[in-house]
């Protein structure tokens, strides 16, 4: 029963610096990138910002605590996911802090196109590459940032009639 992410104070703990850092406790999100509290990175030079080389390119879906858009990072030509989540709302903030932790243990710099070959430095390559995760103080959001998966999802396999047993479709998301 013991809250491993200390949300249960989330409320209290949370706070949005002049700066526009926003600061869970266990993350600070700048508008130049993630810095796990305690631990560093986040933020190089401006043409290095995550959120400036950025396009959203369109809508993947929207779900209980953001939006999702496909878009293509301009300085590698890369298709990534971005989710875009509200901060100010409890319940999508405690999502985001959950979402972060299961994310940050497989951050990986964005690499070209180009380089082909899996990208090693990813710790775990059956989870979705980590990119980063930046903050726009003006609107409130977060986005998190990750590797582009063109796959869809489970509800879009059981739509299409491509997998009907049960237990190949629990075989899938166990794998998930």
């Amino acid at each position: 029963d013991e809250d491993p992410w200390g949300e249960d104070d989330m409320d209290d703990t949370y706070k949005m610096t002049a700066t526009g850092t926003f600061d869970t406790g266990q993350f600070k999100i700048r508008e130049s990138g993630l810095a796990r509290a305690g631990v560093g990175k986040g933020g190089g030079s401006n043409k290095d910002l995550m959120r400036d080389n950025l396009i959203k390119l369109s809508v993947l879906g929207q779900g209980a605590s953001g939006k999702v858009f496909k878009a293509i990072h301009v300085n590698t030509l890369k298709l990534v996911a971005a989710k875009v989540i509200p901060v100010f709302e409890t319940e999508k903030r405690r999502q985001m802090v959950k979402e972060l932790h299961a994310l940050y243990a497989n951050l990986t710099p964005i690499k070209d196109r180009k380089d082909a070959r899996p990208d090693a430095s990813a710790p775990c390559p059956h989870v979705v590459s980590f990119f980063d995760a930046f903050i726009s103080p003006a609107d409130g959001n977060v986005s998190i940032v990750v590797e582009y998966m063109d796959g869809g999802s489970l509800q879009d396999i059981i739509d299409t009639g491509g997998v009907t047993s049960e237990s190949v479709l629990a075989n899938i998301s166990w794998r998930l």
